[in-house]
């Protein structure tokens, strides 16, 4: 039963951590931050409750929960909820109290979820099937239910949250291990076709588990700095890659195939690229005044603002034009 792609988690993700973060550089955009909020909710119902129903059907849970590829995609839905909870309790905290109980089930069902990781990555690895960066949502998911939790309760959970952040990194150098085996040290592949949009998940997964560390006070503010450091060098790498990527691809299909063709996918970068711009803003709170470092993250967070702003709205103009919404 096909009701929904099973990655359409993957629009509230980035809508809302463009809510939750770069839409606080735009003025007008910030001043109706409350409407907007509601309207992503309303998005977020419909999404999740074709999500749901599709879940009813069992032939979809066997094939989709067997599959050690496709499992993975479940970390943005679990990524998608605690969003969604985050900007809520940004704009209508009153309702604090009511987010509680949804972000318990949320991290219920993502226990639920570890054995069937656990039991995912090991079949990748026996196999050696081809695999990309939804593998990464995985730590994504994990991370997410961390900032959550702190928005919620605070640090003084803080043994729980390192233990979290910690299970969260131990899938990500999983999926990291796993793709690097197949793009560095096998020929099976090529940049144009076989690259995939959910790489960049590679830096975003690093971004979203710094925004983890800065809330809940895990590392020092000079560790988040250089922690930082490292997530821009491979955000780099990884956007040089795909500019090239584009670059190929537009000559290999035209810019209507190569670059503007609708795969839910893409929305992947619009996260990766909000969760950055979080990260920066959080790593500029726990540095010192003045500092190199804090300088250039100060100078480079409105670049980056306009950056998110403009992906999504080339992300929602082809997202319009394909006639793909809600499906």
């Amino acid at each position: 039963m096909k009701v929904i792609n099973p990655a359409a988690a993957a629009i509230v993700m980035a809508i809302g951590i463009f809510l939750f973060g770069a839409s606080k550089e735009f003025k007008i955009i910030n001043q109706s931050a409350d409407i907007l909020t509601v309207l992503l909710l309303l998005l977020f119902f419909i999404i999740y409750g074709k999500l749901a129903w599709q879940l009813t059907d069992r032939t979809f849970r066997q094939s989709f929960f067997r599959n050690p590829m496709n499992v993975f995609v479940s970390g943005a839905w679990i990524a998608g909820i605690a969003v969604m909870c985050n900007v809520l309790i940004e704009q209508f905290s009153f309702i604090e109290h009511m987010i509680k109980p949804v972000a318990f089930i949320n991290f219920v069902f993502y226990l639920s979820l570890l054995p069937v990781y656990i039991i995912s990555f090991v079949k990748l690895y026996q196999k050696r099937i081809p695999v990309h960066g939804v593998v990464l949502l995985s730590a994504v998911g994990m991370q997410s239910l961390v900032i959550l939790w702190v928005q919620l309760l605070g640090t003084s959970y803080s043994w729980m949250t390192v233990l979290m952040q910690l299970i969260g990194l131990v899938f990500y150098a999983s999926g990291v291990l796993l793709i690097g085996e197949r793009y560095l040290l096998r020929e099976d592949w090529n940049l144009i076709d076989d690259w995939t949009n959910t790489n960049c998940i590679v830096h975003g997964a690093l971004s979203i588990t710094g925004v983890a560390c800065a809330y809940a006070d895990t590392l020092s503010a000079g560790l988040i700095d250089a922690f930082w450091l490292i997530v821009l060098i491979i955000f780099i790498g990884i956007e040089v890659i795909e500019i090239t990527r584009a670059k190929k691809r537009v000559a290999a299909y035209g810019f209507s195939k190569g670059l503007f063709s609708y795969h839910v996918t893409q929305w992947s970068r619009n996260f990766t690229f909000g969760m950055f711009f979080v990260f920066t803003a959080a790593a500029i709170t726990k540095s010192a005044p003045a500092h190199t470092i804090d300088t250039i993250q100060v100078a480079l967070l409105p670049i980056i603002g306009w950056v998110v702003l403009f992906l999504l709205i080339t992300q929602l103009t082809i997202w319009f034009r394909a006639g793909a919404v809600l499906k």
